[in-house]
């Protein structure tokens, strides 16, 4: 008997143990499957889309069409915890994807770290985001992520860094036989397939975006890409509508390219923006171009590059029919493209890329005097934007920059009769014009602080001016910082025009706080760094940020 109850314990044990590692899968995702390569979890509803977030690092795949109807997303993985692992969407279609928020990090994953996304297919939704990184399918995809074989057919909007499929790469981003077909409405740095492209090599090939944008930094491609890193884009095309007033850097495939190579690639954007650097391929930058084309009578003018040394061939120069690419490939520069394995002629126009079941349609429509009445008809140059607006009455105070590693942060004091935001001038030549970047921004008290991320070590130069809608104010001063790869530096070398700064406080001293007033705004003037206003709540026995006018701080106490 005691044999028996023996067996029977051990036996019940056995089957206890074995059930719990069987079923703890189950516990993490509700559907088929245990997360490996040889059976990933199998997606079947817009929930289980985004039980991804549950384990971060499996292998998913969809295993039929997906209705997201009534259901806002929330983005898979995060800055602090991104998605490592891989998703296949099999080709089967996402349907009403909706996204709705307001902070960083939007797309169906939010961050993700060498993640392999493939065969995906958004078909119809909106992602909505007032923060920055925002992309229909990745909001940041970090070094060595890949997207494969995937589009989405929705309207993308963000504040900055947005992009039709991603907002912005940190590090090597491969895009490989994908496209975007949508509106984009994305702030600073947006691009039709990628926003921003920043550190290490990224790499676009066999892959096309249609719609429209507009913004600074704009591309129909990629709106920028860093000066840290080497972009290169293969046997791709855009057919973006970039248009607007007071652009900067705006291109028919990308808006800023500094160092990368664009080959057997071309533009038919329809571009109709006033501004500087707005160019038919590239608006900035001395990116590389070979066997690339643009249509002149679309993009209104002759200009491949807006600054920079890019070269290409400006082609169909007054005819809106684009008898130049009908049925051809003999035609330079197409006569060097790859017909057999990578394009197709099509006899109504344009060439298109194999491979893809059901390729966006090549249909632009040029900006006439009928559509666009600040606009002259013909592959003329725009006509200037006459500006009721007033200049802000004064100029910002800035008063800081500081690097470390290769990021800068610009500080600076808000300026007088300002409403509308501020345009930052940095380069490495004393005058700060190499380059530029804009942003909205309002408050009237406190500092203001920017980050300029990924610049090669060099002395750097910069300088601020307010805007007023579409009327500039005056620029502040110039101030440099050496940039290097190691440790930090604060300058405050000022150049040309001075600027008053509030002195840094040495010694224990009250500080009366005034209307518009932040931590953050007084931790910059009087400590040096806004990061520096957890001190302050400190030193004040502070429960939040919150401060009043007439409240008394103690300062470096």
């Amino acid at each position: 008997m005691k044999k028996i109850v023996f067996q029977f314990s051990f036996s019940t044990l056995f089957i206890f143990l074995l059930s719990l590692f069987l079923t703890s899968p189950v516990l993490a995702f509700s559907g088929y499957g245990n997360g490996t390569s040889d059976y990933p979890y199998q997606i079947t509803t817009c929930s289980q889309l985004e039980e991804m977030a549950n384990n971060l690092s499996a292998y998913y795949q969809q295993d039929n069409d997906i209705d997201c109807s009534g259901i806002t997303i929330t983005p898979i993985g995060s800055s602090t915890n991104p998605f490592t692992g891989t998703f296949d969407g099999k080709n089967f279609a996402i349907s009403n994807f909706t996204i709705n928020m307001s902070a960083n990090y939007s797309g169906l994953f939010g961050y993700t770290t060498g993640a392999s996304i493939e065969n995906v297919r958004v078909v119809s939704g909106s992602v909505t985001d007032a923060g920055w990184y925002v992309g229909s399918l990745i909001g940041d995809a970090s070094t060595g992520t890949t997207v494969t074989h995937s589009s989405s057919q929705i309207d993308v909007s963000g504040t900055a860094y947005s992009g039709g499929l991603v907002g912005v790469s940190n590090g090597s981003l491969a895009i490989e036989k994908s496209f975007y077909n949508g509106n984009l409405n994305g702030g600073l740095n947006t691009g039709g397939l990628v926003g921003a492209m920043q550190g290490n090599s990224s790499v676009i090939s066999d892959s096309y975006a249609v719609g429209t944008a507009g913004s600074n930094n704009v591309g129909g491609l990629i709106g920028f890409t860093s000066i840290g890193g080497t972009s290169q884009i293969s046997n791709s095309y855009a057919n973006f509508t970039l248009s607007g007033s007071l652009l900067q850097n705006v291109g028919g495939l990308v808006g800023v390219d500094e160092t990368g190579t664009v080959t057997d690639s071309f533009s038919v954007s329809v571009i109709s923006a006033t501004g500087t650097d707005v160019a038919a391929v590239i608006g900035n930058g001395g990116a590389t171009a070979t066997g690339v084309y643009f249509d002149e009578y679309l993009a209104t003018t002759n200009s491949c590059a807006g600054a920079g040394a890019t070269t290409c061939t400006a082609v169909n120069s007054g005819n809106a029919t684009p008898n130049y690419f009908k049925g051809n490939n003999t035609n330079a520069p197409m006569s060097s493209w790859d017909f057999v394995n990578t394009w197709q002629t099509n006899s109504g126009g344009y060439p298109t890329l194999k491979g893809f079941s059901s390729p966006a349609p090549i249909n632009p429509v040029r900006y006439t005097q009928t559509t666009d009445p600040n606009y002259n008809p013909g592959p003329s140059t725009p006509k200037p934007q006459e500006c009721s607006n007033s200049a802000p009455t004064g100029l910002p105070n800035l008063f800081q920059v500081s690097a470390s590693d290769n990021t800068v942060t610009v500080y600076f004091a808000p300026v007088s009769g300002q409403d509308s935001g501020y345009t930052i001038s940095y380069g490495i030549n004393n005058n700060a014009d190499s380059y530029t970047t804009s942003f909205n921004y309002t408050d009237k008290g406190g500092a203001v602080p920017y980050t300029i991320n990924y610049l090669f070590p060099g002395t750097w130069y910069f300088k601020v001016r307010g805007q007023n809608g579409c009327m500039p104010g005056e620029w502040s001063g110039v101030m440099s910082v050496k940039v290097s790869s190691q440790g930090s530096v604060v300058s405050s070398k000022v150049l040309g025009l001075e600027t008053s700064r509030s002195g840094l406080v040495t010694k224990c001293t009250n500080y009366t706080v005034q209307a518009g007033d932040t931590l953050w705004g007084i931790a910059s003037l009087k400590l040096g760094n806004g990061t520096k206003f957890g001190t302050l709540m400190q030193q004040n026995g502070l429960n939040s940020s919150l401060i009043r006018a007439g409240q008394t701080l103690k300062i470096g106490c």
